[in-house]
């Protein structure tokens, strides 16, 4: 599989798992994630499993979150 379509099944993959976990919609899950970019791209350049990486950015957000209240 090229990498560009590697990487859109892995993003496809976290922003799947993003919703889920937060129960959020799509749009909103890509906008978590589209926030998180910095993230994204160097979890990808280190070979991060989607998993870890959507664990990763749930991580943040509940810190964010908390951050606020």
């Amino acid at each position: 599989m090229q990498p560009l379509l590697q990487f859109l099944k892995w993003e496809e993959e976290i922003t799947s798992l993003l919703e889920h976990e937060l129960e959020v919609c799509r749009s909103d899950a890509l906008g978590i994630l589209d926030a998180q970019r910095l993230l994204v791209t160097k979890a990808w350049q280190s070979g991060q499993t989607a998993r870890h990486t959507a664990d990763q950015i749930i991580q943040h957000n509940a810190t964010e979150t908390h951050r606020h209240d």
